[in-house]
């Protein structure tokens, strides 16, 4: 047996040789040859292309032939049912034949067989052999008869319960019997509320942006679902983005603080990043050779400024570090204390169904000091920029949600508040931007979270209080911040920042990073009326807890 893919053989002679894969596109071979085939230059004497090596193989093959000759190909497409052409070659070989070699009648005879039938339930002469195919052919003349049987213009029910509301019992039950359908459960126990999972990074990217964080609630992303593959990646990263930066830099802190009894040393925190760094560029995610040298210098600034501030927090006294864990966490978690997940029953309201959700999720850094009240610690690599003021609110949004969760499970310290402390690396106005939050009891951190959370879920709330869909509008934290600082509306405020960046405006919006591409361009802005209640149900208590930021 030969296919259309020669191997170089001598002309022996056989009775029968069948010859595959004759199809158009599929054989011969282009001429052409590989950007770095010499031949391409100039063609040498004997030089042969492998459209003319496999001319050749066929020629030989044909010979080889004593008794029979089979060449086939593919005439239909699989799927679509499409037909498809063979070879130039075969419709140069008949032309060649029919030319006086064979009568017309013959080549037809034997250009033009019939093909065989598509799909294997409508082969009826070979049904008996195959008991599936049978089955199949079964099942398609009970679908043909059911849409026979319906009303002009019905379609046919996509599932087997609208199926069985359509067709009358005893119909029903024929059908049944010949799929070989189960019976319903019938049971009388009452339904129990669906259960939600929802983190707290989730809920903080809602925050940041509604439309972006919504949409990878909904795509169910997570922090370790990077945007491009390593697969799909072609060249040697010789840097590392900005995004992978932050986050190897930050593991390798938080693992140093959590492995230490106080603060970290700084040779400890350059142990842990040469270990992440090597693990990075082994799996192809990270530079190598002098590219990580270089990159390695750069941040072991950025590093040994995170410890010398870290380390200044305790004020010479005692300083106790830790990470929360709520609900279940990952095997290298870097956390030390995993605790429940809380646990928020919402009720049903009109259209909107009742659930059960867990909330989900990690701390940031949190230290206690005998005379401080207790503080996340946000580490900030990001560089400097023209509204710093509110980016660095924006990661306050963080240390606010630790307030939050921490009060809800109980946990935070009574009448002590709570504080946020972003620890700086590029020359800003501070080296730590401090933010502070009044304390919190359990009853409204968990209503917050409630309201929060459902409206994450189930999108806006239309004029009557009706579900209206999705979160498909622009409206970023900077603009809620924005308006609040120089003392404008946020609807005001997203449309003045929608139209700059729609101008060509270099500016950091959170709507511009996420799982929607082009989102600014796509998406308009809220009414004024509607982005003033979305800030106020969504930041209203950030604003009344925040006691000011030094």
């Amino acid at each position: 047996m030969t296919v259309a893919s020669f191997v170089p053989m001598r002309a022996i002679p056989f009775r029968v040789v069948f010859v595959l894969g004759l199809g158009q596109g599929d054989f011969p071979r282009s001429a052409r040859r590989g950007d770095l085939d010499l031949r391409e230059v100039r063609r040498e004497p004997g030089d042969v292309t492998p459209r003319e090596q496999d001319l050749y193989m066929f020629l030989e093959t044909l010979l080889c032939a004593r008794d029979r000759l089979v060449l086939s190909y593919v005439g239909r497409d699989e799927i679509t049912g499409e037909k498809q052409p063979p070879s130039a070659v075969l419709l140069e070989l008949r032309e060649i034949l029919s030319s006086g070699y064979l009568a017309e009648a013959e080549v037809e005879k034997l250009f033009d067989a019939q093909p065989p039938p598509l799909r294997r339930y409508d082969d009826v002469e070979r049904l008996d052999a195959l008991p599936l195919a049978r089955a199949e052919q079964a099942a398609q003349n009970l679908g043909e008869s059911l849409r026979a049987s319906l009303p002009a213009g019905t379609a046919a029910p996509g599932t087997i319960e609208k199926l069985r509301h359509v067709l009358s019992p005893s119909v029903f039950s024929e059908l049944a019997a010949r799929l070989s359908l189960p019976a319903p459960l019938v049971t009388e126990a009452p339904e129990e509320a669906t259960t939600v999972i929802v983190t707290f990074t989730e809920l903080r990217r809602f925050l940041e942006d509604p439309l972006q964080g919504s949409a990878r609630f909904r795509l169910r992303l997570r922090e370790s679902e990077s945007d491009d593959q390593l697969a799909d990646r072609e060249d040697e990263s010789f840097t590392t983005s900005a995004l992978d930066r932050s986050a190897q830099l930050r593991e390798a802190m938080i693992g140093t603080i959590l492995a230490s009894a106080g603060a970290p040393s700084p040779e400890a925190v350059a142990a842990r990043y040469d270990e992440i760094s090597l693990r990075e560029e082994l799996a192809g995610r990270g530079p190598a050779g002098l590219f990580r040298e270089a990159e390695r210098t750069r941040h072991a600034v950025i590093l040994n400024k995170w410890s010398e501030q870290f380390g200044g927090l305790a004020g010479g006294g005692s300083l106790r570090s830790r990470v929360l864990h709520f609900g279940q966490a990952s095997e290298n978690e870097d956390a030390r204390e995993i605790l429940p997940a809380i646990t928020i029953e919402l009720p049903a309201d009109g259209a909107r169904p009742s659930l059960q959700v867990e909330l989900q999720g990690r701390t940031s850094v949190l230290v206690e000091t005998a005379d401080s009240p207790r503080a996340s610690v946000i580490f900030s690599c990001r560089s400097k920029d023209a509204d710093e003021e509110t980016r660095l609110d924006k990661e306050s949004l963080a240390a606010f949600l630790d307030h939050v969760a921490l009060a809800a499970a109980g946990l935070s310290q009574p009448q002590a508040g709570h504080r946020g402390l972003i620890l700086l690396t590029h020359g800003a106005r501070q080296d730590i931007e401090e933010h502070r939050f009044a304390a919190l009891d359990v009853a409204r951190a968990r209503d917050y979270l409630a309201r929060l959370v459902r409206d994450m879920l189930t999108g806006t709330l239309g004029p009557a209080g009706e579900p209206s869909g999705l979160h498909a509008y622009f409206l970023p934290c900077e603009a809620v911040f924005r308006a609040r600082r120089i003392g404008t509306v946020p609807g005001d405020e997203a449309a003045r920042l929608c139209q700059q960046v729609r101008e060509g405006g270099r500016i950091r919006l959170s709507t511009l990073y996420g799982p929607i591409r082009d989102a600014v361009e796509r998406w308009n802005p809220p009414s004024v009326e509607a982005a003033a209640r979305m800030a106020t149900d969504r930041f209203g208590l950030y604003f009344e807890l925040e006691t000011g930021a030094t």
